[in-house]
């Protein structure tokens, strides 16, 4: 009997899996974001952004430290002795004023004080004054320069003999001629001022490029409490306003200043002054520029040099980076090819094989009543962006002619772009000027379609495209 043969088992290996949980989704999803967040900061650069400011006025001028000259006369000391001034610096002093005494002794303070002490307090207007000079002197103070310190409390201690005599009244001063001392009244009118230099009265033509070096320049004060000896400096005038500025400038401005009767600028305190302008010849041959104003002086007394910008052909505009400064190429077309799709949008009619096909672009036409350059080429002209546009192509005038032009004439726009909304909006704009600051320009305020004041633009659009999202 035959034994019937054994069966082949067969067993079918089937691969591990992985429990699907919800932990291991979550770990999953984690990776993921994280690899993608990896991506884009890879690709991603830092964007900082500039608010766009009220418009300003600016221009092409220089910065330039100047020399101060004014009508200054000089008085020396009639008389040896301690002198004591009634008098800050800057104070101005009608003809006949006490300004001085000079004591051979060095008391007259202390006189003064001991006469002044059956009287009341001092008035709130010599308060006022007594605190102007000490508010003055700290705001004036440098601790590198320690006659700053100096000056300072002789206009403190001047401020208090002036208050003393002021408040004390005719019958303080009839007793105070009793005591020897020698009053020294000021001989015409004009601004005090308690310092000398060797600059006093010298015309333009007698200064020398040398002097326009401040680096070694120094001023003599004298000080409440010194002694002096008879014809040594005591005080000095300064009879008005006006005030003549001088300075050096370049080939190219002096070229440009010649035909100029007069030129404004704008003072380092920001003040902006307008004065009769000449090109004179300083000592040593130097092309001088000399401006003359005729008020304003009492604003500069204790100053010989000044920094001012000139502010020659002023324009005004909004004022934005050079960095921030972006170009993009638009088709230039006749206005008459510009038409308007179903959503109201601007654009051109694209001729097709079959239909002609409407194409929303950005356009760009002369705003109505805009007399100035402008980047579109004349009136009837308009320039036309748009990704779905390129060389080539057909577009189809509107109208009852329905001509036909092919798309190649490209011209360039200046812009920059507006991220108000996250996103780089491209917005055109219009030089007018490179701004006194070397890193910024100006542009065309109250341009229609261009940036406006308190818009947020790019610092530096280097690398950046149209419709870019930005992180900040």
């Amino acid at each position: 009997m035959e034994m019937p043969e054994a069966q082949e088992t067969k067993i079918v290996k089937h691969p591990k899996r992985l429990p699907i949980t919800f932990v291991s989704v979550v770990f999953v999803f984690i990776a993921v974001y994280f690899a993608v967040q990896g991506i884009i900061l890879l690709r991603h650069h830092s964007i900082e952004a500039y608010n766009v400011s009220v418009p300003s006025s600016d221009s092409l001028g220089a910065t330039h430290e100047g020399i101060l000259l004014r009508r200054e006369t000089v008085y020396t000391s009639p008389e040896e002795g301690y002198v004591s001034f009634y008098s800050v610096s800057g104070e101005w002093m009608a003809r006949e004023d006490l300004v001085a005494s000079l004591d051979p002794a060095g008391d007259i303070e202390n006189k003064l004080r001991t006469l002044y002490y059956d009287y009341s307090a001092l008035s709130y207007s010599s308060r006022v004054s007594v605190q102007k000079a000490i508010r003055n002197g700290v705001e004036n103070y440098d601790p590198i320069h320690f006659e700053t310190a100096v000056r300072a409390k002789s206009e403190v201690e001047a401020a208090v003999m002036n208050a003393l005599l002021k408040d004390g009244g005719e019958e303080l001063k009839n007793r105070l001629n009793d005591l020897s001392y020698t009053a020294v009244k000021t001989e015409i009118s004009g601004f005090f001022l308690n310092w000398t230099d060797g600059f006093e009265n010298r015309a333009p033509e007698e200064l020398r490029t040398e002097d326009f070096k401040s680096a070694g320049y120094e001023a003599a004060f004298v000080r409440g409490g010194s002694y002096l000896h008879k014809g040594d400096l005591l005080y000095k005038l300064a009879s008005d306003n006006q005030f003549t500025l001088c300075f050096l400038p370049s080939d190219q401005e002096a070229a440009s200043l010649a035909a100029k009767k007069t030129v404004s600028v704008r003072m380092s305190d920001g003040l902006e002054l307008s004065g009769a302008f000449s090109l004179r010849t300083a000592a040593d041959g130097k092309r001088l520029g000399v401006i003359e104003f005729a008020k304003y002086g009492a604003n500069y007394l204790n100053s010989r040099y000044v920094s001012f910008r000139i502010i020659d052909e002023s324009v005004t505009g909004f004022k934005i980076p050079e960095s921030s400064s972006v170009q993009k190429s638009f088709f230039v077309v006749p206005r008459s090819y510009i038409g308007v799709g179903g959503k109201n949008e601007s654009g051109v009619m694209l001729k097709g094989k079959d239909r002609n096909v409407f194409v929303p672009a950005t356009v760009y036409v002369r705003p109505e009543g805009y007399e100035g350059e402008h980047f579109v080429i004349g009136e009837d002209s308009a320039y036309v962006y748009s990704e779905d546009l390129s060389p080539g192509m057909t577009i189809i005038e509107y109208g009852d002619a329905r001509r036909e032009m092919t798309l190649g004439v490209m011209a360039t726009v200046d812009g920059c772009f507006q991220i108000n909304s996250g996103y780089c909006v491209f917005k055109p704009v219009i030089r007018l000027r490179n701004s006194i600051d070397t890193s910024f320009v100006i542009v065309q305020a109250n341009l229609r379609g261009s940036i406006k004041a308190y818009d947020r633009i790019v610092l530096d659009a280097g690398g950046l495209k149209e419709a870019e999202i930005i992180y900040e």
